[in-house]
């Protein structure tokens, strides 16, 4: 995602523009490349460029419970200055820099920022039952045929524990 910013920074600190995103973005996700659909609005300030961003993409993502693979939808905002490289400025590896030949990147922050909003345990879906414990079947797909044992009452107090636990995840989300 590269933007031409030379007559931009040509113009006095306010000026702006806008870009539509819409069937020509792609942001590469390991060897899959993924459509970032949204808007983009850059404004001159006194030492680049603001770029304010609202974002949506589709990350191929694995499920935490049942482990199939699906696309997990992002919405992402961005709101960061680009700086001009020149001899004053310091280059970071988490600054969005402006090149020399006046061409704004957001290729990196744009998979920066889709990498932050993902979930910490995607889900297919928000009623994805998960594997069986004993001979992981998708029980999304299949009916498991495990025969349950008796239960060992020493594990009570954990499997309340975990039970809680999984009931204020699911809360959370």
């Amino acid at each position: 995602m590269h933007f031409n910013v030379s007559q931009l920074l040509r113009e006095h600190s306010g000026s702006s523009r806008v870009y539509d995103l819409d069937t020509e973005a792609y942001v590469a996700y390991g060897h899959e490349m993924e459509k970032i659909i949204g808007n983009i609005q850059l404004i001159r300030t006194d030492s680049g460029v603001w770029v304010s961003a609202n974002l949506c993409s589709k990350v191929p993502s694995t499920c935490s419970r049942c482990a199939e693979e699906y696309n997990q939808s992002i919405n992402l905002h961005i709101d960061e200055e680009a700086l001009s490289v020149s001899p004053g400025v310091v280059k970071g590896q988490d600054q969005l820099l402006i090149d020399d030949k006046h061409t704004l990147d957001l290729t990196d922050a744009v998979r920066q920022y889709c990498a932050l909003n993902m979930p910490m345990k995607p889900m297919c879906s928000d009623d994805c039952k998960g594997l069986c414990m004993t001979c992981s079947v998708n029980l999304n797909m299949n009916s498991c045929q495990c025969v349950r044992s008796e239960k060992d009452n020493r594990w009570d107090q954990l499997e309340r524990i975990a039970v809680y636990i999984n009931e204020s995840g699911n809360e959370a989300n």
